[in-house]
């Protein structure tokens, strides 16, 4: 390409320079050869000598315009390749970038499809974990799943229950409903005796609902300990271990509150471990008591 060589190196520039330069020599030639020239002394022979080959030295002058025009064009075809490469390498920098970002998404969405399935499968692991130490069966798992993390997707990860949109995750919800409803109980009279305690324990069952049932997908998990009504799980109480349903309510909230990243602290646990099992085991034995004595 003719802009990438120097001015020297253009044919039009030599063109320009000599094609003037020709005509005016035969010009002056042409001069020289069908006029009287005479040669005098002093000023007057400069001035007949301006006068007479006025044309060719007219001509002669032409160079300088002409290779000037020549040197401004070749200028500014240099300044416009220059452009014109400017433009091309950022160009094709911008489609680099392009297909680096977009190379560095399909990663991203890869990644996040990974780390999403990987959560879910962890936590399915967990389930399994919580069915064998706990003797309970999860059914709709990913019901469960959609309630403690409802953002996550294929395309969106959190490692951290709830939503942004929500002040309070769904196990934290749970949580605050068994607390408020066990002291706007407390608060109406206190504690005076086992019945009352029995009573306290009941107040879990419409949380137990909320975190094991969904009215659209039904239960999402079932009891498997012998002498256990899964349709009572949170109120039948079983001789043996009169508050099982409490404990295994409140470990599995724990479980799935460690799992999502949320406070694990349940400020009931403390009072379920202590005069709760004293007095549930109380009450039950009056129970037995009672009907051993209408038996006999």
């Amino acid at each position: 390409m003719e802009n990438n060589k120097s001015l020297f190196q253009l044919k039009r520039f030599w063109w320009a320079l000599i094609v003037p330069l020709l005509i005016s020599v035969l010009a002056a030639v042409y001069v020289f050869c069908t006029s009287r020239l005479s040669y005098e002394s002093g000023y007057e022979a400069f001035n007949f000598l301006l006068v007479a080959y006025k044309i060719p030295l007219g001509l002669l002058a032409l160079v300088f315009p002409l290779v000037a025009l020549v040197a401004a064009s070749h200028r500014s075809e240099q300044a416009a390749n220059q452009i014109y490469i400017a433009n091309e390498q950022a160009k094709l920098t911008r489609d680099q970038l392009s297909k680096v970002e977009a190379q560095l998404l399909r990663q991203l969405r890869q990644d996040n499809i990974s780390n999403y399935f990987q959560h879910v499968s962890e936590f399915n692991k967990l389930l399994d974990r919580l069915e064998n130490s706990y003797k309970v069966e999860f059914h709709q798992r990913d019901q469960l799943y959609k309630l403690i993390f409802p953002d996550n997707s294929p395309e969106n990860v959190s490692y951290v229950g709830g939503s942004d949109d929500e002040t309070s995750s769904y196990l934290e919800m749970i949580k605050s409903q068994c607390e408020q409803e066990f002291f706007a109980r407390d608060s109406k009279g206190g504690v005076s005796d086992e019945v009352d305690v029995i009573g306290l324990l009941l107040t879990w069952r419409e949380a137990d609902r909320s975190l094991f049932y969904s009215h659209r997908h039904g239960r999402l998990v079932t009891p498997r300990k012998a002498g256990v009504d899964a349709e009572e799980f949170i109120v039948k109480f079983h001789p043996h271990d009169p508050a099982i349903h409490i404990d295994t309510f409140a470990s599995i909230l724990r479980h799935l509150s460690a799992f999502s990243i949320e406070k694990q602290h349940f400020l009931l646990e403390s009072y379920l471990t202590g005069y709760a099992y004293e007095a549930a085991n109380n009450y039950l034995s009056r129970c037995q008591t009672a009907k051993d004595k209408d038996l006999s």
